[in-house]
């Protein structure tokens, strides 16, 4: 997973930051898309 993070800050030039709220993916996705439905 190292290697993710570190493409990540190459490509966009930000520090990864790990998501550390417990909340599982699925709740991170409808959370971020519940705006647009």
């Amino acid at each position: 997973s190292q290697v993710y993070a570190q493409a990540y800050e190459a490509i966009t030039g930000k520090e990864f930051v790990p998501d550390v709220s417990g909340a599982t993916v699925l709740d991170r996705i409808r959370a971020n898309l519940e705006r647009y439905f």
